[in-house]
């Protein structure tokens, strides 16, 4: 029926509330990270597959190598990020 609205019920907003409340487990995020971790290396795999020119020309290799670092700072960057909230978090704070 269009448009009709029931109210919840009393069991509904207590699920509806506990729901609200859980803690997330960001499975979903860890998923996402997962799939553009595997689409990362898929990438670059097939792309160095079919134009392996890009690992001996020296103008290509010094493109990869600037990606390659920033990607590595990235990565560095969040590892510190994450020793420092442990840190936060051991402090109290």
């Amino acid at each position: 029926m269009q448009g009709h609205k029931r109210a919840l019920t009393e069991s509904d907003q207590k699920a509806l509330k506990k729901s609200v409340e859980a803690p997330a487990d960001h499975s979903i995020h860890i998923a996402a990270i997962e799939g553009a971790y595997d689409a990362f290396i898929e990438n670059w795999e097939l792309t160095f597959r079919e134009y392996p020119d890009l690992l001996t020309g020296q103008e290509n290799w010094k493109q990869i190598e600037k990606y390659s670092d920033n990607l590595q700072r990235y990565l560095e960057f969040i590892r510190s990020k994450h020793l420092k909230m442990l840190e936060s978090q051991r402090q109290g704070g």
